[in-house]
């Protein structure tokens, strides 16, 4: 038996590895945003594009000539700049929200299938990036029998308070399957299914 065992590979990296092994291709990490795997292959000029993420190619083209791939690259890596601006954007956006959760601040959750859920949290605590939450009551007006909007009610504790950190990214995840905001004081929409 062998001592060590060989890593298996991604399917990105073995995606990567069959462009890689095309005879002349040429190669590009463009900002470790896009990457990008120019070829030609029984005369017929192509291009590779895979994305951040993603195992397979997000665009796969031919080409009438070598202009026509050039000016389509050149597009491609536009887009990937803007990209990189409106991300920078985001998450000085986050930050900036991230500042504001202090003490006293409520923040809230958006969730659900087919409905929107939506639970208020008290931000009672604070150290460095990590908060202390207490779930609270809501006051829901209604517009139909299933929907209606939704306000915090900080009277009414709702379970145990619990520890939260920000992400890197500026963010509070509470669930993989929610998004957590800063209260605006604006009514919140919420639906349900039955």
């Amino acid at each position: 038996m062998e001592a060590t065992a060989q890593k298996q590979m991604t399917k990105r990296e073995t995606a990567f590895e069959y462009f890689k092994n095309i005879d002349g291709v040429k190669f590009e990490n463009y900002k470790d945003q896009i990457f990008i795997f120019e070829y030609s292959k029984n005369g017929i000029i192509s291009c590779a594009i895979f994305e951040k993420r993603g195992y397979k190619p997000a665009h796969h083209y031919r080409f009438k000539d070598e202009a026509q791939r050039t000016i389509w690259i050149n597009q491609r890596k536009e887009y990937a700049d803007k990209d990189i601006i409106n991300e920078q954007k985001r998450l000085q956006q986050a930050f900036e929200e991230a500042a504001q959760y202090v003490p006293g601040a409520i923040i809230y959750d958006s969730w659900g299938w087919e409905q929107t859920n939506i639970d208020f949290y008290l931000i009672t605590d604070r150290k460095n990036n990590t908060l202390t939450l207490q779930r609270i009551g809501e006051k829901r007006e209604y517009s139909s029998s299933m929907s209606g909007t939704t306000t915090p009610d900080p009277s009414k504790f709702i379970d145990e308070p619990f520890k939260k950190r920000i992400s890197k990214n500026g963010y509070i995840n509470l669930a993989s399957y929610s998004c957590t905001r800063l209260y605006d004081g604006k009514p919140k929409s919420w639906s349900s299914w039955a």
